[in-house]
């Protein structure tokens, strides 16, 4: 009879639990019903978030600076922080030693060719690097910089020329000068150009080529020139000497003055050295002497000099 008196206690008492459940879970269940579409609709209303979660690859410095139009910082420092402040110092000795010349009519040598001109090539790539940041304001004053750069430029050119056409008369061209002539007339092109308002950038590596090509080869580059300046300068020695006459080689008078002997000989030399001994041929094909061409002719042409 005990037993019996248990179940009858817990019978009512596991119904009674099993029927709370399935209230509370019948309940939830239509809760969760009459809220399910408008929080679905909130949720599908929300903005899709970007997903941070996944790495990007950075940039490199560089890249991002060209791809904006920026200058590589290293590049900068050479142009502005090295090349214009070099060339700006030698642009000032150069225009104090034209004025010495000027003053004193005494004109230089041959080194200040090389210098006038690697002056003049190294402001003009500076600037040339620097143009975008000049047409930016980027600082301001660098734009007047430059104009006064090129316009300082042209009297060191002029007194470049002048210098350089001083020592043709007396030596003749060689193919040294002839590429000083062509690249002063190069550099003093671009001062004008960019004085009178050149903008497109690409015209000045262009014409440097175009400069370079058509003084390389053909009749009327340096090499062809300076040899036939240089055989018709050693003709005319020779003949004014008085060791030509027509086409014989005579020896040297007595009375040669020793300063026409070494013009003579450093021509002689120059034309060897430097072209060969069909250099020696004048247009017809002949000897300095005419009829004397080849080995023989021009060893007897340098016998008569010394």
């Amino acid at each position: 009879a005990e037993p019996l008196e248990v179940a009858d206690v817990l019978a009512p008492w596991l119904a009674q639990q099993v029927a709370g459940a399935a209230h509370d879970l019948g309940v939830g269940r239509r809760h969760h019903e009459r809220r399910g579409p408008a929080v679905q609709s909130r949720v599908a209303s929300r903005p899709k978030r970007a997903n941070t979660t996944m790495p990007t690859t950075p940039k490199p410095k560089a890249t991002m600076k060209l791809v904006a139009g920026e200058m590589p910082a290293g590049l900068r420092i050479l142009a502005q922080g090295i090349l214009l402040p070099l060339v700006g110092v030698y642009l000032l000795i150069l225009l104090v030693y034209l004025g010495k010349v000027l003053t004193l009519r005494d004109w230089p040598s041959g080194w200040i060719g090389w210098l006038v001109s690697a002056v003049s090539v190294a402001g003009i790539l500076a600037f040339l690097l620097l143009d975008r940041r000049i047409e930016e304001g980027r600082p301001p004053r660098l734009g007047r910089v430059r104009g006064l750069y090129h316009l300082l430029l042209l009297p060191t050119l002029v007194m470049l020329g002048l210098a350089l056409s001083q020592r043709v008369g007396q030596y003749g061209w060689t193919e040294p000068r002839v590429f000083l002539a062509l690249l002063a007339l190069w550099c003093a092109g671009i001062c004008v150009w960019r004085l009178a308002g050149g903008r497109r950038l690409w015209w000045i590596p262009a014409s440097l080529l175009v400069v370079a090509v058509l003084s390389y080869a053909g009749p009327w580059g340096a090499y062809a020139v300076a040899r036939r300046d240089q055989a018709h300068r050693l003709a005319e020695l020779l003949r004014e000497s008085g060791i030509l006459e027509g086409a014989e080689l005579r020896p040297a008078p007595a009375d040669l003055p020793p300063e026409r002997a070494v013009q003579i000989r450093d021509s002689l030399a120059y034309l060897l050295s430097h072209h060969g001994e069909s250099s020696v041929l004048p247009a017809r094909g002949e000897g300095v002497g005419g009829g004397q061409g080849g080995p023989q002719g021009r060893e007897h042409a340098a016998l008569a000099v010394m």
